[in-house]
């Protein structure tokens, strides 16, 4: 099996990464519009959210929620890890059964093939009941105007913009604007867009999309600085992603 596998849902917003036997470390990011549930298969990860640093060892879990900045570093050697990926909107329309009942199918596999036990499985679930039951429940405390430069870069993180040309718009002083994004958000304005241009180019490489297309598309000067975002962000090649996708 590939170091690192999607499993992705066709009908709604759940997705199931893999990683087995693996260093790879995540930099400073957020997820805008999903839930992330980690649970760790083997060896150790650091965490740190919200400003905490935590030790994840074998079999323990972690919830984080939309929009909320943190990292992942392996500093004990290689580690296995599930992360379950559910949107927010299918929090909102759907109940806790329907998110199991596709985790089940999203995992099956996994279990059947003596990736993941049973009582992984069943800790997963219980992170998932904690999820719908409300445990996790972000807040946020946004500026209007840091709110709107926000959705600017999440909704069209392709367009070529400025920092100056985001704080005009916002009308606030750019070092004042810079300052309070990071502080609000997490990310600087520049981390933010390209994030969330990594995100933008995963589904249009699904949507079988040619790569330097993709790049162009998504507001990459290259394909090679393209892919050497994409393997900040995921540590992998976009190539690679391609073909560690399985869709159900």
């Amino acid at each position: 099996m590939k170091k690192i596998k999607y499993f992705c849902s066709k009908s709604c917003q759940v997705e199931l990464v893999y990683c087995k036997d693996t260093k790879i470390a995540y930099p400073e990011h957020n997820h805008v519009s999903h839930y992330i549930i980690g649970l760790v298969i083997n060896g150790k990860i650091q965490l740190k959210n919200a400003n905490q640093l935590k030790i994840i060892s074998k079999n323990d879990f972690f919830i984080i929620s939309p929009y909320a900045t943190h990292r992942i570093e392996s500093i004990f050697g290689m580690y296995t890890m599930i992360t379950v990926c559910i949107g927010t909107d299918f929090v909102k329309e759907y109940d806790v059964k329907s998110a199991l009942t596709i985790l089940q199918k999203i995992a099956g596999p996994l279990h059947a093939n003596g990736l993941i036990t049973y009582e992984q499985l069943a800790i997963i679930s219980s992170a998932i009941d904690m999820l719908f039951l409300g445990v996790v429940n972000p807040e946020e405390n946004l500026s209007e105007e840091i709110s709107a430069a926000r959705n600017y870069l999440e909704q069209a993180p392709e367009n070529i913009v400025s920092i100056e040309q985001l704080s005009q718009s916002v009308f606030i002083s750019k070092y004042h604007f810079i300052r309070e994004f990071k502080k609000s958000v997490g990310l600087t304005p520049h981390h933010f867009q390209i994030q969330n241009r990594i995100r933008k180019a995963q589904y249009l490489l699904l949507q079988n999309k040619n790569i330097a297309e993709v790049a162009l598309n998504t507001g990459f000067y290259d394909q090679s600085h393209f892919n050497k975002w994409f393997k900040k962000f995921l540590g992998i090649t976009p190539t690679e992603y391609i073909l560690s996708v399985s869709e159900l």
